[in-house]
């Protein structure tokens, strides 16, 4: 089991260019080896031995490692004092700037103590549940949650949110899909969102039931009563109405939204207050997310992902020609409709291109803010460069296709940073290994380029890429053209309905789907061009 500081030791050797991807992997699988000898072996010592780095560039990661050891702490702290309503999240900001103009680390806790902001006896209990925290968040394995950054120190590697469920970075999916509330385990987390009980009167609005629980707030299927329509409301807690801070972003989100009139993204239709709770009424979508309809066809065919593709396209398109980066496109935000209607939703953490007080202050990162998923994330976006544009969505959009066509991520690991050490630096897993087409293929590996420049250049050219993929495909294995109902290919005898090489070639008619028959008490087939019958026997 490798530990927290193995695991940040390791990819931060990869991360600045020590060491490769593959020598850390062989030393987890020496260290695996011995340690199953009962020799237990510290991956520095094992990279030393090996002659991967020098007892210098040792020091040198080690310094690296305490000081975002030092920053994950901080973090974590962040949070839990915004989570148990000690301080409020401008006064954690004011701390940030304050620890950013200090020539030496002092940690955010001591400063919010030297601002009056934070009781002095909840230091020490505080810094030792953040400790904790800061441990078990990097090594957190399976699917991680969302991914936080800050662009000023202290920043996070990642830190998987505290109240998401294990397995998940969102809330569990409820049978009715509608705009998602925004990423589960956000700093504001709190138990005293409002709760409303089916039946009950919200402003003009009847309660028909709860449909999500989110970081700020809940999302409910209601009835407009002077119109009659069905649609979502999503009603922010009570404690974060009091905060203009998180009221402002509550209200650009409505704007974003608001800017984006298209058929593939969730529509919004008012915003307002009732009762001193803010709202959001939006288009209610009957149906499952993305994630859901993979679980539930694992994986989904190549004939039915790419019109969801299309349309998701189309509506991330739409949204830059609007100056709007989603930077959050993954299969939980995509909800597909009963009559299978693709739609985009959660522009919680949209980043607004270009000039004006609006656009920046959408720009602005504020500690805790959800940047991307570790499975979906772009290179470039993990990096915390702060000019990312749409090519970010595009890498974003392949890694979602990928797990369309595969019922996988194009990288997985035992952790958030390992997760992101691949997409920063492994290439993606080869044609002969995954079952997906070759034209889809070579589409995908493209959205999936590791420097934006490499990718699309624009959102159409994605689009014609992908109407591209013309219903003759090829085999998974050799790349050797196949009709669209033939399973086996006559090149290399590669069976694609399940993955595995056969041990003959067959003639020019493969074995297709269709089951070909002959007249009553004869069945007729062809292998080689060679037709055979074969008479019924008298009773």
């Amino acid at each position: 089991m490798k530990s927290y500081g193995e695991m940040l030791f390791g990819n931060l050797a990869v991360e600045h260019g020590l060491i490769k991807l593959e020598d850390l992997e062989a030393c987890y699988a020496l260290q695996r080896q011995r340690a199953a000898n009962g020799e237990r072996l510290g991956l520095e010592r094992i990279m030393l031995e090996r002659g991967l780095i020098t007892q210098a560039s040792k020091l040198q990661i080690d310094n690296l490692r305490e000081k975002l050891e030092r920053r994950d702490i901080d973090y974590a702290f962040g949070r839990l004092v915004v989570e148990e309503t000690l301080v409020n999240v401008d006064e954690v900001e004011r701390a940030i700037r304050e620890q950013g103009k200090r020539t030496e680390h002092v940690s955010l806790g001591q400063i919010l103590l030297e601002q009056g902001a934070l009781p002095h006896d909840e230091l020490a209990r505080l810094q030792r549940l953040a400790a904790l925290k800061a441990k078990q968040g990097a090594s957190a394995s399976a699917e991680v949650p969302a991914l936080a950054a800050v662009p000023t120190p202290p920043t996070a590697a990642a830190a998987p949110a505290p109240s998401a469920p294990a397995g998940s970075g969102m809330p569990p999916a409820a049978p009715a899909a509608a705009a998602a509330v925004g990423p589960a385990g956000s700093p504001w987390d709190t138990p005293e969102v409002a709760q409303l009980q089916p039946g009950a009167r919200f402003g003009g609005y009847e309660i028909l039931r709860e449909v999500a629980k989110g970081g700020m707030g809940t999302i409910y299927q209601a009835r407009h009563l002077n119109l009659g329509r069905i649609v979502a409301i999503k009603v922010l807690g009570q404690s974060f109405s009091a905060e203009p801070t998180l009221v402002r972003r509550f209200i650009q989100e409505a704007k974003a939204l608001a800017q984006l009139q298209h058929p593939n993204i969730v529509g919004v239709y008012n915003v307002g207050k009732i009762g001193g709770a803010y709202f959001l009424e939006m288009e209610f979508v009957e149906g499952e997310d993305l994630h859901d309809k993979i679980a539930r066809e694992n994986p989904i065919p190549l004939e039915r992902a790419l019109p969801i593709a299309q349309a998701v396209v189309q509506a991330l398109k739409a949204a830059c020609e609007k100056g709007i980066v989603h930077r959050d496109v993954k299969p939980e935000n995509i909800l597909i409709s009963k009559t299978g209607d693709a739609k985009l939703t959660d522009f919680g953490i949209v980043k607004m291109q270009g000039a004006g007080s609006g656009a920046q202050n959408m720009n602005r990162t504020r500690m805790g803010d959800v940047i991307g998923t570790p499975y979906y994330i772009a290179p470039e976006q993990a990096r915390g460069e702060p000019d990312v544009d749409f090519r970010a969505d595009i890498y974003s959009l392949g890694a979602t296709i990928w797990r369309m066509l595969t019922g996988r991520p194009p990288f997985e690991g035992t952790s958030a940073l390992d997760v992101i050490a691949k997409h920063l630096h492994k290439p993606i897993p080869p044609l002969a290994e995954v079952l997906i087409e070759p034209k889809a293929y070579a589409v995908l590996a493209r959205m999936l380029a590791k420097t934006p420049a490499e990718r699309h250049a624009s959102w159409d050219a994605v689009a014609a890429d992908l109407d591209g993929i013309t219903k003759q495909s090829g085999c998974p294995a050799c790349g050797s053209p196949m009709e669209e109902d033939h399973i086996i290919c006559i090149e290399c005898g590669f069976n694609r309905k399940v993955g595995v090489h056969l041990q003959t070639k067959f003639g020019p008619q493969v074995v297709s789907r269709k089951k070909r028959t002959g007249r009553r008490g004869t069945t007729s087939s062809r292998a080689g061009g060679v037709k055979r019958r074969r008479r019924r026997r008298p009773s």
